[in-house]
């Protein structure tokens, strides 16, 4: 690893570690699940690359995705997220809420800070949302000065300089990790982070980029330009469920003190071969849900449908949306809390 005089990376990367190292289960249901390394719990997404408009075609789980453009057949293969995100400078990865973007990238910010070797990349990890609000009270604030202010305020002091070395260093790279492009306010807001996104790439531009968002809205047009490739995120097909699955078992069983085939029995019945169950668990904050909610009602699921919406609701409102939210030395509303009641008010 490389350090500064004084071992600034070195404290950099520790931090990054305690970051992201575990995943919060917070308003499931089940306390012992609280907070789980993120090492034990990820599954990896599959991404197939975004078509063009002329290419436009609907999603299929197979090897590859033909899409009919004219007389041409378009072979649009299938990637794990991880690997499409390796072998390449620059990716845009769209998803649906719950998809799985964010803790892809945290995953990969994690991964990233635990690797010792000196050629190893330094990750940065971003929430958008909260970017744009410093920018907002502070238009001198860029990415290297946020990313430096948020470890400040986790005890991480004085680091800024050092980042900023490490990024215009042309023999190593860093990994910017940029996640939520989509959750900012209103459209100002959208062109002036945008903007600054593309002031920090040109500026540091040996580095490599990530930028997570949600599918609707997003325009490729700018981010193509500046040499984004854009890929799109795919539900959990049978490879991604087998892998959630054995994580799970494992999981449940060490917690609940139950044998594996018991904790197998009860999943695999109540969701994984039950097809009124079967068609909302290919997106995995929903799959997450209906395990966890099944664990903590003893092995059964609400017999309605319309009673498993309205749980997942209820943790996209009070769990999920709320986890995003944190407070920060730029964040103006960092001493308000909001519930479910007050986000379905919202909403």
């Amino acid at each position: 690893m490389a350090l500064t005089v004084g071992g600034e990376l070195n404290r950099y990367r520790e931090y990054v570690v305690r970051e992201h190292e575990k995943l919060d289960f917070r308003g499931i249901g089940m306390p012992q699940l609280e907070r789980q390394p993120i090492e034990d719990i990820f599954v990896d997404l599959t991404v197939r690359r975004a078509p063009t408009p002329k290419e436009e075609c609907p999603i299929q789980r197979d090897d590859a995705v033909r899409c009919n453009d004219g007389e041409k057949s378009l072979a649009v293969p299938i990637l794990s997220a991880t690997e499409c995100i390796a072998s390449r400078d620059r990716v845009v990865v769209l998803g649906h809420p719950g998809s799985g973007k964010t803790t892809l990238l945290r995953f990969l910010a994690h991964r990233r800070a635990i690797e010792t070797d000196m050629r190893d990349e330094l990750p940065m990890y971003v929430r958008l949302a909260e970017f744009s609000r410093a920018q907002e009270l502070d238009e001198r604030v860029d990415l290297a000065r946020f990313v430096a202010a948020r470890a400040a305020d986790r005890g991480c002091t004085d680091i800024e300089a050092a980042l900023r070395k490490e990024l215009a260093d042309h023999r190593r790279r860093c990994l910017v990790l940029l996640d939520g492009l989509d959750e900012v306010g209103d459209h100002r807001q959208s062109e002036k982070l945008a903007n600054a996104i593309r002031r920090f790439v040109e500026k540091y531009p040996q580095n490599r980029y990530v930028i997570s968002s949600r599918v609707v809205g997003f325009e490729p047009g700018s981010w193509t330009t500046l040499g984004f490739n854009v890929f799109r995120v795919l539900g959990y097909g049978e490879t991604q469920l087998r892998d959630f699955a054995e994580k799970f078992f494992r999981l449940l069983s060490r917690i609940k003190g139950q044998g594996e085939a018991g904790i197998r029995e009860d999943l695999s019945t109540a969701i994984f071969s039950n097809p009124r169950v079967r068609s909302l668990a290919s997106n995995p904050l929903n799959l997450t849900i209906l395990v966890l909610l099944n664990a903590a009602r003893g092995g059964t699921l609400p017999r309605r449908r319309v009673d498993l919406y309205a749980k997942v609701v209820d943790v996209f409102l009070d769990t999920w949306e709320a986890s995003k939210h944190s407070a920060d030395r730029f964040d103006e509303t960092s001493n308000i809390g909001f519930d479910a009641r007050e986000f379905r008010w919202l909403l």
